[in-house]
């Protein structure tokens, strides 16, 4: 090789070589001291993308953990009030079951009516000033449904757009809801239905079938064939004149047999009818919510009446029966939410775990790994710097040439 004055070869190799000893030592100190492989997007740009992604499902599903708690402590509120709100069921029931006794006088049924009458008032205000959060009125919120948001992302679902096999599902639930009627009964409805809706006056009947159909889809006996269309609409409240129109819904194109959801499956009318009648279905909600309700016709006491009279027991007695039931069947629900709840706890901790697990692979720095290389780079920069000195020096070996 000729040996030149103006281009230092040796020179110009050692510092290219020495720049990138100092950018690995460099790198390695960064992520020695931040414990991070990836500390900007030039480090590795796919990465740092992916890492983000998860860091938000994290963060996201550290919260919905939160909200699955809150879902939790709503419960256990009205829950616990319920539990007096037997109590006082209990002690009302005591009071009827003494005022049918034949030896009382009216005015010891008067006197042990003021105590029902007392824990009538109660009841009222047990449900109307038990408050949660903000001092929302928790029974009237809980009536309407409560969406607690339990996962991190959002899936609402297109029921204009729905899958052959949701669309089974919801039709499977619809049944259910309507009492297990099928295609043919559903139609007998959908028939008692238009009748009733012709309005007052009219002196047309149901048939056997159609009042078997609207008994079995309400499990009741209050529609028989004798009456007029008048005294069948007056059996209906505005609830179950819903539950027809549902019913008439599933009648005018949705077959129960699973062989179809009208062509395009779409279930939008559909939807709307099922909301109005309270019905619901696990197809059609977004897997991220779990929604609470309560039905607060089971705290109904208007018909409790009064124990002034044997008659008035006897009733009472009967009616309270039924609130029993019905709050414990609200508090059953209750308790199998807030399993639920826990259970979502648990499993939203799991994936939130292995997701944070699967984040620091890509994030974290080997500090063995960087270390090692920290050593190897300080031991490569003295060494460079010595070879860079040696090879700064060798131009002025030229002058030897000169003399």
């Amino acid at each position: 090789m000729a040996m030149t004055i103006n281009t230092n070869f040796a020179s110009m190799n050692a510092q290219r070589n020495l720049t990138s000893t100092q950018g690995s030592l460099n790198s390695s100190l960064q992520r020695l001291s931040t414990g991070l492989r990836i500390n900007s997007a030039k480090d590795d740009a796919a990465g740092l993308q992916i890492a983000n992604r998860m860091d938000s499902q994290v963060n996201g599903l550290k919260v919905a953990q939160r909200n699955a708690n809150d879902g939790i402590s709503m419960s256990q509120t009205a829950e616990g009030s319920l539990q007096e709100y037997t109590n006082i069921l209990q002690r009302m029931r005591d009071l009827s079951v003494q005022s049918k006794n034949g030896t009382n006088s009216d005015a010891d049924r008067t006197a042990l009516d003021k105590e029902f009458q007392a824990m009538t008032k109660e009841l009222d205000r047990i449900q109307e000033t038990t408050t949660y959060g903000k001092g929302e009125k928790l029974f009237d919120k809980l009536n309407t449904g409560v969406d607690f948001q339990v996962g991190a992302d959002v899936d609402p679902v297109d029921v204009a757009k729905v899958s052959k096999e949701d669309a089974d599902k919801v039709l499977a639930d619809v049944t259910k809801a309507l009492g297990g009627i099928n295609d043919t009964e559903a139609g007998h409805v959908a028939t008692a239905a238009a009748k009733i809706g012709k309005g007052t006056g009219t002196a047309a009947k149901l048939t056997t079938d159609e009042a078997a159909a609207m008994n079995k889809m309400f499990n009741t006996t209050d529609f028989n064939t004798t009456d007029d269309i008048d005294g069948a609409a007056a059996a209906l409240s505005t609830e179950q004149k819903a539950t027809v129109a549902l019913a008439a819904e599933v009648a005018g194109g949705i077959k129960f047999d699973g062989s179809v959801v009208k062509a395009t499956n779409d279930l939008t009318t559909l939807k709307a009818k099922m909301d109005a009648a309270g019905v619901e279905s696990s197809a059609l909600e977004d897997s991220n919510v779990i929604n609470v309700k309560v039905d607060s016709a089971a705290l109904d006491t208007s018909k409790l009446g009064d124990v002034t009279s044997i008659a008035g027991s006897e009733t009472a007695i009967q009616e309270i029966d039924k609130m029993i039931e019905n709050v414990g069947a609200v508090r059953a629900d209750l308790g199998a939410t807030q399993n639920r709840f826990q259970s979502t706890i648990n499993n939203l901790g799991n994936i939130s775990e292995n997701m944070s697990v699967a984040k620091g692979r890509i994030m974290d720095a080997d500090i063995a790994a960087e270390s090692a290389n920290m050593t190897k780079q300080n031991t490569m920069m003295q060494a460079g710097i010595t070879v860079l000195s040696q090879a700064n020096q060798m131009p002025s070996m030229v002058s030897q040439l000169l003399r």
